[in-house]
């Protein structure tokens, strides 16, 4: 069920009602590397590098692109949610918990 407000969908309901499942991680972006690669976790952060610069946001396009490769989860379901211009970022992706995260990310690589 969709509510409507002033004549628009209200698509403002909890992701929770939708039986979703969304992931935050923390991520430490290290930009212009040799090759695109997630390294491992160091506590509760992820490590990533990328070959892309950080300039225009080109590192955090090929961040989710990245992401969105090993993960197996389209773009449109992963978002950098904060740390746009800071090598230390949050990310939620959706349609995957943690577990599954981890599990792939290992299999990956």
């Amino acid at each position: 069920m969709v509510a409507y407000y002033r004549g628009k969908k209200d698509r403002s309901r909890p992701k929770a009602d939708m039986g979703m499942t969304e992931t935050r991680l923390h991520i430490r972006l290290q930009p212009g590397a040799r090759k695109n690669e997630v390294m491992a976790f160091q506590g509760d952060v992820l490590r990533a590098r990328v070959t892309a610069p950080p300039h225009e946001g080109r590192a955090n396009q090929a961040l989710l692109e990245l992401l969105s490769d090993l993960l197996d989860i389209p773009k449109s379901r992963i978002a950098i949610v904060r740390g746009h211009t800071s090598r230390d970022k949050v990310v939620d992706i959706e349609g995957a918990s943690l577990e599954e995260v981890i599990a792939r990310l290992r299999a990956s690589g």
